[in-house]
């Protein structure tokens, strides 16, 4: 081994520096997190702008569907009365008779009872009991008696009253509350209804257009319920007479010509432009 080999051999090995022995200065650093503050910046209100965007868009779809079964509710509900139910009709209201119980008569047992089979019960009426009557019709004329304010007194139901209804030919499978006797027949209508006559009893429903209670605009009521909101002024009830006319308001002496209900809604849009609207219309036919 030469004397400069000896030399290196014992020094160990040598230690190369680097070619760029500068690290990133003060100024690139700053740089560099300023750039990615702002890309981070970026990213975020791209997200949060999606996601008001996917949230406006819900709350569209679930306010128009809320709409729509608003409007499904009380075109099934209006479509079952006749004109002669109607008891006023203005632009913003519409107040009519609205079916609790529908039965059909079996028969007479007494001077002033009658038995009855009940066919069609609405549970969940949300009907104030502050306005009651009964409705009787034969079961070939649409033409119905009406006792306003006045119910008949129930006196008993079950297998009594089942064997009077299977006797003149009513299905006996029904549950046993439907067989009903009542009494007080006479106090409403001075005479019994014949068997087969159709009973209905029921009650006021009112459907107003009014300042919402839980949003800018108006709101459609049925009684004190808040079905569907917010509408803007102009939103209400047009009604279609007999001979095709159309007015926004029936006096009293025409309620029987009242042959459709329009029921006409602006909706308006919480996250559009101001004034933005969307109108909504549908046309109800009522019962013959």
């Amino acid at each position: 081994m030469t004397g400069a080999e000896g030399d290196r051999h014992r020094r160990g090995p040598v230690s190369r520096s680097p070619k760029n022995p500068r690290g990133f200065t003060l100024v690139e650093a700053l740089l560099a997190i300023t750039f990615a503050g702002v890309l981070a910046a970026a990213v975020l209100s791209l997200l949060l702008g999606q996601r008001r965007f996917y949230e406006r868009s819900a709350e569209t779809i679930y306010s128009r569907q809320s709409v729509r079964a608003s409007l499904d509710l009380i075109a099934a509900e209006v479509r079952q009365a006749s004109a002669a139910d109607i008891l006023a009709a203005a632009q913003d209201s519409l107040v009519f008779r609205f079916d609790v119980t529908r039965a059909v008569v079996c028969d007479s047992t007494g001077p002033d009872e009658v038995v009855l089979l009940v066919f069609d019960t609405v549970r969940a009426s949300n009907v104030p009991a502050g306005f009651r009557g009964t409705a009787v019709s034969s079961p070939y004329d649409s033409t119905f008696a009406y006792a306003d304010g006045w119910l008949p007194k129930p006196v008993e139901k079950g297998a009594g009253p089942r064997l009077v209804c299977s006797a003149a030919g009513a299905p006996t499978d029904l549950p046993l509350s439907r067989y009903r006797r009542v009494a007080g027949w006479r106090a409403g209508f001075g005479r019994l209804p014949l068997r087969g006559n159709l009973v209905r009893s029921y009650g006021r429903l009112s459907l107003r257009v009014d300042p919402s209670s839980f949003a800018q605009g108006l709101a459609i009521r049925r009684n004190s319920q808040e079905l569907a909101a917010p509408f803007a002024i102009g939103s209400g009830f047009r009604y279609v007479l007999e001979d095709g006319s159309e007015l926004g308001s029936v006096g009293a002496p025409d309620l029987a010509r009242v042959r459709a209900v329009r029921v006409r809604l602006r909706v308006v849009d919480p996250h559009g432009a101001p004034g933005t609207q969307a109108p909504v219309e549908h046309l109800i036919f009522l019962r013959n």
